[in-house]
């Protein structure tokens, strides 16, 4: 996909996602296959965590720990050297 394509040919790209469940399994997706495609990508994601912003670092295939409510992530897809 030409996405994936630029993303994966983009090093030390940042990216804040809004990632939520509930609509993504309303749409009939997994809502795992979001962290799982920029994993994929090269990406390392986590989670920002409440006001202060805490990063809470999300494995490929977490069961999302409130999969009621949307998340924002933070996707870093590290540069060379």
């Amino acid at each position: 996909d030409g996405m994936g394509r630029i993303l994966s040919e983009t090093p030390g790209i940042r990216l804040l996602v809004e990632w939520n469940p509930p609509l993504m399994r309303a749409a009939g997706q997994r809502p795992e296959a979001l962290p799982e495609r920029l994993s994929e990508l090269g990406f390392e994601i986590s989670r920002i965590c409440g006001p202060e912003g805490t990063l809470q670092p999300l494995e490929p295939g977490t069961v999302d720990p409130d999969p009621d409510r949307e998340h924002e992530l933070l996707a870093i897809r590290p540069g060379p050297g």
